[in-house]
């Protein structure tokens, strides 16, 4: 198994309930991926996911199984992001369902009744999508989420809940996402969504998955290659130097891009459908206060002049990875490219005057600063992509390798529920290929 993350964990842990042996190795120094958490200093960030969802199948199965439930930590109904529009100020929970959007002062009144234009798609998601394997779309992948949504319904709703929501949680606009995404998920959370984490973060559930596994951290592996007479060699580089090991089937649980370029013996397809991967990038800067400030929770809408996608002023504990208080600024995608193109030497430098007119007293507050980039947070889910998505997972059946499988977000749905149901199908698909040794 290669990596360590809840796709690769989820694998690794149910091939060992059916009786395999399995190593899992990970190149970080502790086991997790974007479901952990790391220190900054004295700012225990998160890696990734903060919050997970009740529509995760697979992982509330998991869950379950590993007798973690009395751990969950349900958020209260009421919390909610306020969202910033050029034109208007509106708070939006999630978890009241999609009544909300009648009573919503940011849509107009046609908006409102074009609303019910979706109902028929959204049946239809709920009848041939899932939320967590999205591979094929159910015949929806036809259009962008930003043309579909300006044409049955108006331009106010894209503005001040889509958009908002999709740049605060995965760092897209919606032109970068398959109307086939955002239908998979509408048809699930239609009433009540519920959200979770644990009493100590989301990272109570990979952190239980490694304990009960044989997962050696510090280990890079640099190739993966076929082994004469079936099996597979993994040349490594771990505390013991570099190695080459030797396993009778891999699960190579990464990103697209390091799928791509670990298999050496990839067919054309494959590699180019890898290749074609695209992830979010996104930039966050965490201000240690020396005092708990007011709380604030805010999304901007892209019409906003804002720089961030999310703002956040939040009391020690607020939030499931913070013990301390902290202004936190995540910045939008077209920041992140601004961000690129400027001559800023740190987040810090770039980030600091823009929170500054937000929080006037961070100079005054400010004791510490935890900076994060990622190159490669979360796959895009263009227009397009879930089928081709559906022709890679089928020619990879057809294939059929007895000792090579993937698993990954970007083979099932952007999210960890995703991720975690990609684990599970990797792991049948190896069962189903050969017999445990």
């Amino acid at each position: 198994m290669i990596g360590a993350g809840i796709a690769g964990l989820t694998a690794a842990y149910r091939l060992q309930h059916e009786g395999w042996r399995v190593t899992v190795l990970e190149r970080a120094p502790h086991a997790g991926g974007r479901m952990s958490n790391t220190m900054i200093g004295s700012l225990k960030v998160a890696t990734g996911a903060t919050v997970l969802f009740d529509f995760y199948a697979d992982m509330m199965a998991l869950i379950r199984h590993l007798g973690l439930e009395r751990r969950i930590a349900w958020f209260p109904d009421g919390e909610a992001p306020t969202i910033h529009t050029r034109d208007a100020v509106f708070s939006a929970d999630m978890a009241e369902g999609p009544l909300q959007l009648l009573r919503s002062p940011a849509l107009r009144p046609l908006s409102k009744a074009r609303l019910v234009r979706l109902l028929p798609d959204v049946l239809r998601a709920r009848r041939t999508t899932d939320p967590n394997l999205l591979g094929g779309g159910g015949g929806l992948d036809t259009e962008t989420v930003s043309s579909y949504i300006r044409r049955l319904v108006g331009d106010d709703f894209l503005e001040s809940y889509l958009e908002p929501f999709f740049r605060a949680n995965w760092s897209w606009e919606p032109e970068e996402v398959s109307r086939a995404y955002l239908l998979s998920l509408l048809a699930r959370v239609g009433g009540r969504l519920r959200i979770f984490s644990f009493d100590d973060g989301v990272r109570v559930l990979t952190t239980e998955l490694a304990r009960r596994l044989d997962v050696r951290t510090a280990v890079e592996v640099h190739a993966v290659r076929s082994r004469e007479g079936g099996g597979r060699l993994l040349d490594v580089h771990g505390p013991d130097g570099d190695q080459t090991l030797e396993a009778d089937a891999v699960v190579v649980a990464t990103t697209a891009s390091t799928a791509r370029r670990l298999v050496v013996d990839l067919e054309p397809w494959e590699r180019d459908f890898l290749d074609a991967v695209e992830y979010s990038r996104v930039g966050i800067v965490h201000y240690v206060l020396r005092q708990t400030p007011e709380l604030v929770d805010t999304f901007y809408a892209r019409s906003h002049p804002s720089p961030f996608a999310l703002y956040g002023q939040y009391p020690a504990g607020r939030k499931d990875a913070g013990e301390v208080p902290e202004v936190y600024c995540e910045l939008s995608p077209a920041a992140v490219e601004e961000y690129l193109a400027s001559d800023a030497d740190s987040l810090d430098a770039f980030v600091r005057p823009r929170a500054r007119a937000l929080y006037p007293r961070l100079g005054e507050q400010a004791v510490e600063v935890a900076e994060q980039w990622w190159d490669e947070m979360l796959p895009k889910f263009p227009y397009g992509y879930p089928t081709r998505l559906a022709a890679f997972l089928r020619r990879q059946d057809e294939l059929a390798r007895p000792d090579l499988v993937f698993a990954g977000d970007y083979l099932a749905h952007s999210h960890t529920g995703g991720a975690c149901a990609s684990g599970r199908v990797a792991a049948d698909q190896l069962r189903a290929r050969r017999s445990p040794w």
